[in-house]
């Protein structure tokens, strides 16, 4: 009986008690953040088609998210906002990233009453 309560006695110690941190556990560098970012990103880029006559072109650099649209010279930066929304630098215009069956699928610019761009590649 004794052995018992020692046991009951002990049992919440023992369940309750923080486990020493694993020192040799490999912690996250900022190089594997900002891998994974990419990654995330990469899923973005592509050409995405209004019509035969208007198309833009995302493209990822250097973990930052560029549109070229056709016809333009320079590339635009994408300004992350949250999750699938960024910002277009310049006229501060809002784009968003729309998916279906779990892919993306279509490029929302919301400008002008909403213009939606089909991904083609």
């Amino acid at each position: 009986m004794k052995k018992l309560i020692f046991i009951i006695l002990l049992s919440p110690v023992t369940l309750f008690a923080n486990p020493k941190p694993d020192v040799n556990q490999a912690k996250p560098t900022y190089s594997t953040a900002l891998a994974e970012a990419e990654e995330a990103l990469a899923r973005y880029v592509g050409v995405y088609k209004m019509n035969e006559q208007f198309s833009i072109t995302i493209s990822l650099e250097g973990g930052k998210l560029y549109a070229l649209a056709q016809g333009d010279a320079e590339k635009t930066e994408f300004t992350p906002v949250s999750g699938n929304k960024f910002l277009v630098k310049g006229p501060e215009t809002e784009v968003e990233f729309l998916e279906e069956d779990g892919k993306v699928q279509y490029l929302f610019v919301n400008m002008q009453g909403g213009l939606k761009l089909k991904k083609v590649n």
